[in-house]
């Protein structure tokens, strides 16, 4: 079973986004506002940046944007989302804190 939403595919022992692959381990998605991803960004792990996270950053986090984050122990995708995407993205975010690997 493969769930997909905005470009990040959630496949049975894998979560993709471009061309960056990780394991489903210890993943977690959450709907945020810009400002609380700007919140954390002089956090120490957070200047690890994966290229879709720092393009947001590049182009500038709109605070009162919504965003759709998908964390790992050692990456952190965002994609902004708009309100018609909105009940979508909740859906997928429930799938990926749902997800546990698959052997």
């Amino acid at each position: 079973m493969v769930d997909k939403f905005a470009g990040i595919r959630l496949g049975r022992r894998a979560i993709e986004h471009s061309r960056d692959s990780r394991p489903r381990v210890g993943l977690s998605a959450v709907i945020v506002r810009g400002e609380s991803l700007l919140d954390h960004v002089d956090e120490p792990d957070f200047l690890l940046l994966d290229g879709v996270t720092a393009q947001l950053l590049k182009k500038g986090v709109q605070a009162g944007a919504v965003y759709l984050a998908v964390r790992g122990p050692s990456f952190e995708w965002c994609v902004p989302l708009d309100a018609d995407s909105l009940a979508k993205a909740r859906a997928f975010a429930d799938k990926v804190n749902a997800a546990t690997p698959l052997e």
